[in-house]
């Protein structure tokens, strides 16, 4: 089974420049009105990503070959996906501990990946060190003074 990308999919990729012009623009909007519109975004991204990936897996099962399977397939997913998005907005707290391990990451990884190109020092060890350990202080300082 083929699994075919959405028009929007193909539009992006054949015009990536849009994207990159929407971002700059919207960027700036969401960074000043970024703390009241927080539980906005991660719901509405938080549903984006449930109801896409449970659409993604019914047509993966080919439960969506029907008409009364396609309905309910997409009823489904906006219903778990509407699901998932209330309990991400309800528990705020969860959304951004997540947020802060997810950037201790990559500030691990940028951190390691500048140690690379300084002293071409190659090591697992040291990689996985050094962003677990900013993983664990960055998430424990954005749990803590959220």
């Amino acid at each position: 089974m083929t699994i075919k990308p959405l028009g929007f999919t193909e539009f992006i990729t054949e015009h990536p420049a849009i994207l990159g012009v929407l971002l700059i623009i919207l960027g700036p909007v969401i960074a000043l009105f970024g703390k009241r519109w927080f539980p906005f975004v991660v719901a509405s991204i938080v549903f984006l990503f449930v109801a896409t990936g449970f659409l993604m897996m019914f047509s993966y099962f080919e439960l969506m070959e029907t008409t009364p399977g396609l309905a309910g397939c997409i009823s489904g997913s906006l219903v778990l996906g509407l699901l998932f998005a209330w309990f991400a907005k309800a528990h705020m707290w969860a959304a951004i501990g997540l947020l802060g391990l997810i950037g201790g990451w990559f500030l691990g990884e940028m951190i390691y990946l500048f140690v690379l190109g300084v002293s071409d020092f190659q090591n697992l060890p040291a990689y996985l060190g050094i962003s677990g350990g900013c993983v664990l202080i960055v998430g424990f300082c954005s749990c803590k003074y959220s």
